[in-house]
């Protein structure tokens, strides 16, 4: 194996495109997700993500970790009912999103996840944006805070950040 950075790897240097008159290409994760359809704070700074300047795409694994968010709602925090958690997680597949399948991301995802100590499914979104040349836009605290300021700063936005 060489020493070189595997394809996709976010930590590999990535010049920035020029502007374009393109859609900017940018990865919601499932917390962006919940926040298009649920009351909660900074819910009105996701919604801006829905804009047809932007070309969303996510991992299959979007769905899933959004309706693990949901269910949690539901089930554990008990501040959606039922009928509005599966309202949400139905009204979150009628978004206009390019679906990629995950298992071509897994092994960069796994070797980002070790070298940068960030959980898999979250390295995910790191390894489909860096591959698109886009941003990951995120209300996960833990995701943020660890990319923020190392070698992956520049493929993170937090929701309220300009884009």
């Amino acid at each position: 194996m060489s020493g070189s950075p595997p394809v996709g790897d976010p930590g590999a240097h990535v010049t920035p495109s020029a502007p374009s008159a393109l859609p900017q290409i940018l990865v919601p994760d499932a917390c962006m997700g919940v926040k298009w359809f649920v009351p909660e704070t900074d819910a009105a700074d996701a919604r801006r993500l829905l804009a047809p300047r932007f070309s969303l795409h996510v991992p299959t694994s979007f769905f899933t970790e959004s309706a693990s968010v949901l269910q949690r709602k539901v089930a554990v925090d008990g501040t959606l009912s039922e009928a509005d958690g599966l309202a949400a997680f139905q009204l979150l597949r009628t978004v206009p999103v390019t679906v990629h399948p995950t298992t071509p991301l897994l092994e960069a995802a796994f070797r980002i996840g070790v070298r940068y100590r960030r959980p898999v499914y979250d390295s995910l979104y790191l390894v489909l944006a860096s591959s698109l040349g886009g941003r990951v836009v995120t209300a996960d605290k833990r995701l943020y805070h660890g990319a923020h300021g190392g070698p992956l700063d520049f493929l993170v936005l937090w929701v309220t950040d300009p884009l």
